[in-house]
């Protein structure tokens, strides 16, 4: 882990949380808006075969782009909002990454006792 203390000193985060940071990898254009082709686009970068790249965006884009839309209207497109992706965190949130989005320190404890090898 590079940073287990969380974000580095100098770090600009632009005012983003760690989970809106996260999403705006696949932020290809930068315009705050995650669209499907954009999604497919980052999952190939970072090395998924094309079939998986096609089907992962369907399910995450379909899935919480109505939770993230700004008003009631459903959009076709299919975008994921950034500044409101927060709204699509699922109630059965494990917790097991802190506000800094580091593994929270019981995680590692638990990892810690079950990982050491037995001597």
């Amino acid at each position: 882990m590079e940073n287990p203390s969380g974000t580095v000193p100098g770090h600009d985060n632009s005012g983003m949380s760690v989970l809106e940071q996260h999403v705006s990898y696949f932020d290809q254009d930068k315009d705050g808006i995650v669209y499907p082709w954009e999604t497919y686009r980052g999952l190939r970068d970072l090395g998924f075969n094309p079939f998986f790249s096609l089907l992962i965006p369907i399910f995450i884009n379909l899935g919480l782009s109505y939770l993230t839309l700004p008003g009631w209207l459903s959009n076709l497109k299919f975008p994921l909002y950034i500044d409101r992706i927060h709204k699509a965190k699922h109630g059965s949130d494990s917790e097991t990454y802190d506000t800094e989005g580091t593994l929270a320190y019981i995680y590692l404890v638990l990892i810690y006792k079950f990982e050491t090898p037995k001597t």
